[in-house]
């Protein structure tokens, strides 16, 4: 009996959901909740330990929304067939973005960070880890991966990758 299937498992066996689109790479089930729990779990921790030690909602409102964009552009990229190379790259420009944003909330909010970082985590408080210009430093690292894998810095090839060992 084949009826029509949820759209998880659409996208998850290759069945494009939206009519038309290309069936190209797909994920397996372990490869496609990994991917979203790589992706969520730094923004969750990041954005709702921020939010507790700066008592702030901002940061967790700032987790809800990233984590939503980055299972979005995951979903989506998938459903539409993208190569493996262009989803790579969206997902950490995606996460660049984010990044860069939740640094700027920091600069919003130091003041409150730095007092709730002292008070709660003293043994945690490094100055330049956990500041907005690591986070900037951390966000342009992000931007520099998608663009080297949008554009082709990495072997195609693994004959390649041997001859230029």
């Amino acid at each position: 009996m084949s009826g029509p299937t949820p759209a998880s498992e659409g996208v998850l066996t290759g069945e494009p959901l939206t009519p038309g689109a290309p069936t190209g790479e797909t994920l397996s089930r372990r490869q496609f909740y990994g991917a979203i729990l790589a992706g969520v779990l730094p923004i969750g921790l990041a954005g709702f330990g921020a939010s507790g030690l700066a008592n702030r909602p901002a940061f967790a409102l700032w987790t809800v929304v990233a984590s939503g964009l980055f299972t979005s552009l995951l979903y989506r990229s998938v459903d539409r067939g993208w190569p493996t190379r262009l989803r790579n790259a969206a997902l950490l420009g995606q996460q660049a973005v984010v990044w860069t944003m939740f640094g700027l909330l920091m600069v919003r909010h130091r003041e409150a960070w730095d007092l709730g970082l002292r008070a709660y985590a003293q043994g945690l408080y490094e100055p330049l880890v956990l500041s907005p210009t690591g986070i900037f430093v951390f966000a342009a690292g992000l931007a520099l991966a998608a663009l080297l894998i949008l554009f082709g810095a990495a072997p195609r090839s693994q004959s390649r990758w041997r001859k230029l060992r």
